[in-house]
This record gives C-alpha cells, structure tokens and sequence, in this order.
C-alpha cells in the first residue's frame, strides 16, 4: 500500500516519496524527521497496529505532519488529519457453527481477523491513489496524463 502510494505520488505530482515498513523506518529515515514533514502512515488493524501506534505518536512528538489512514480511533486522535476505513467483516463461510463457540479461543475468529489483515491492503490503497490524485489537480498537472510514462513498457 505504501509503495503504491509512493509510486503514484511520484508519477502523478512529481514528489520525492519513499516507502518504508513500520520496523525499518526505525532504522535510519527516522533521522528525517523534522517539524511539518509530511508522512502518510497506513494502518490497518492487525499483528503491527502496536507498532504503527507507537510509531506514530514518536512522529507526532517529533513534530510531523501525519495523514493516517486507520480504523484505529486511537491513532485518529494522534494524526493531523485521518481518513476513516471502517471495513465491513469479511464473510468467508466459516462460522461459530462449523469450527467454535465464536468465543476468545475460536478458530474460525483467527481465521477471520487473519484473512481480513492480509486482504487489508486492497481497500487501504484507494485513499492513498485519491491523495495523488488530488494533490496533483492542486499542483495543476493532470493525474491521467504523468509525463514520460507509457502504457507499454519494454524491457530486454
């Protein structure tokens, strides 16, 4: 999702952007970080929300300028500006019925919230292809026509 949108800021608005995981922006971009950088950080519920909630409230505290794209009330509070994703529960034929209770130690619960995280890159990519678009219609260049890009490319 982060290097979608990265990609599609380069080629539509002309920015220099660059993509990083939550653990390796730690590494090394971190020290970028100044007053009114602006970072778009996606986080979807899952295994690394803890992550993404920490990361983001260092942002804040360093003096970024953060648009989150979240369902996580708690990182809206901390960005300056968020866009909501409230995503409708996945339905994939398993059910309390067929493998639990529907209780803390259900199976059918882990393979739910399992499918939906590796499926959450599909609806997160929208709002960060919308951003391009609208930053580069603010810039006064027309997002469907980038320079020096084809449809075909060739390679050898």
């Amino acid at each position: 999702t982060a290097r979608e949108t990265a990609l599609k800021l380069e080629e539509t608005c002309y920015v220099v952007s660059t993509p990083f995981s939550t653990a390796d922006f730690k590494h090394g971009p971190a020290a970028l970080v100044d007053r009114g950088l602006p970072v778009i950080v996606f986080a979807p519920p899952g295994r690394t929300s803890a992550d993404s909630l920490e990361l983001l409230q260092w942002l804040r505290e360093n003096g970024a300028d953060c648009l989150v794209v979240t369902e996580d009330e708690r990182m809206q509070e901390l960005a300056t500006t968020s866009i909501r994703l409230e995503l409708p529960a996945l339905a994939i034929g398993v059910t309390p019925a067929t493998l639990g209770t529907g209780g803390r130690n259900d199976p059918a619960k882990d393979v739910r919230a399992g499918l939906a995280e590796l499926l959450a890159p599909i609806p997160y990519i929208i709002p960060g292809q919308l951003f391009a678009n609208y930053l580069a219609l603010y810039k006064g260049l027309n997002p469907d026509q980038p320079r020096s890009l084809t449809k075909i490319t060739r390679t050898r």
